[in-house]
């Protein structure tokens, strides 16, 4: 920042979320997604306080049996915090700086969620989400497999031939 306290970010990528905070020694913002129009300019305050980060525990369960969702990825868009739930479908994430986030799931019977996630100041709050199974779409494929003659595929062993038989 200049001595106005005013900042300027360069090249950030239009149309994308980014995350922004700010710090100064001891003191730090909330945590929040900014995004910048098509060559455009956003402006984006931050009040700097006293922050104590918070943490996150939950489950991921199935919406129609409610059986566990084990090995899922559970992140906070924007950040490194990543972790998978275990098997009983649970998951934390310690010391989240307060702020707003996109939680994120990922599992391949249920695909990737998101909602949004309001974290306070300090203290522990528990995410319960209910995941129900989707169709997952992928590029088509295409298979080729190629016949080798049998002379080429025996391999050890006897090869009786029609004339042998004769």
């Amino acid at each position: 920042t200049n001595s106005s306290g005013w900042y300027r970010t360069c090249a950030a990528p239009a149309r994308t979320p980014i995350a922004a905070s700010a710090s100064f020694f001891d003191r730090r913002s909330l945590r929040r997604e900014v995004e910048v129009a098509n060559q455009g300019v956003t402006q984006a305050g931050f009040v700097l306080t006293r922050l104590l980060p918070t943490h996150i525990a939950g489950a991921l369960m199935d919406a129609t049996t409610e059986e566990p969702v084990t090995e899922a990825t559970v992140w906070l868009r924007g950040t490194d915090m990543r972790t998978l739930t275990d098997g009983h479908g649970r998951f934390q994430l310690k010391e989240v700086p307060p702020g707003r986030y996109m939680l994120m799931t990922d599992h391949i019977a249920y695909g990737t969620k998101m909602d949004t996630l309001e974290v306070p100041v300090g203290g522990r709050i528990m995410v319960d989400m209910r995941l129900d199974t989707r169709a997952i779409e992928i590029a088509p494929l295409t298979v080729t497999a190629d016949a080798l003659p049998i002379p080429e595929v025996a391999r050890g062993g006897i090869q009786i031939t029609r004339a042998d038989i004769d």
